[in-house]
């Protein structure tokens, strides 16, 4: 198998979070035996390139977070928002509007949602609108639905994203017909 060498990006986003990481005050060594080192070794075998993922960013954020009472520092921000922007990891839908999947991390970071969780598995989530579809119910509707929690999902900014299970499961519940009945009567 021929190994292939690391692009001028990969090389960048290197730098970038070994700058982070000195930032944040943490040693290669104690920063490797939280990620793994051994599956990134594997990664590295069966790819040939050397990547920064987004689980190596999650827990370089949850250093950073830790030694900073459970904020990150704000000199650290955008540069976390970067690097999750820069993995392999971010869903190829996302890519026609990077500024939208850049400011969708910054929220989910700015509400201390756990973004390694999200953006590893957008494809178990959908929207408001999509869930009315599903549902055949308005969107208001659906929102009250995942404010309640008969939904799970992410509030992130105004916006919801929903677990597309908890949709589907939602569905299968047998209702009454009409309109839902006020609170208190």
């Amino acid at each position: 198998m021929k190994l292939q060498s690391k692009t001028s990006e990969q090389i960048n986003i290197h730098i970038k979070f070994r700058e982070i990481r000195i930032k944040v005050g943490i040693s290669q060594e104690i920063l490797a035996s939280r990620i793994g080192i051994s599956q990134n070794l594997v990664h590295y075998k069966e790819t040939g390139q050397n990547t920064i993922t987004a689980k190596d960013v999650y827990v370089l954020e949850s250093f950073a977070r830790e030694k900073n009472n459970g904020k990150i520092p704000d000199d650290l921000f955008e540069d976390f928002v970067d690097l999750y922007c820069s993995t392999g990891d971010i869903p190829p839908y996302s890519e026609p509007e990077p500024e939208q999947y850049k400011e969708f991390v910054r929220l989910c970071m700015k509400e201390g949602k756990e973004v390694f969780e999200i953006i590893t598995n957008l494809d178990k989530y959908i929207s408001p609108t999509e869930a009315s579809r599903i549902l055949k119910l308005s969107r208001q509707r659906t929102n009250i639905l995942a404010n309640e929690g008969k939904i799970k999902g992410y509030k992130i900014g105004n916006s919801w994203l929903l677990d597309r299970e908890s949709v589907i499961s939602y569905k299968s519940l047998p209702r009454k017909a009409g309109r839902p009945s006020k609170k208190g009567k």
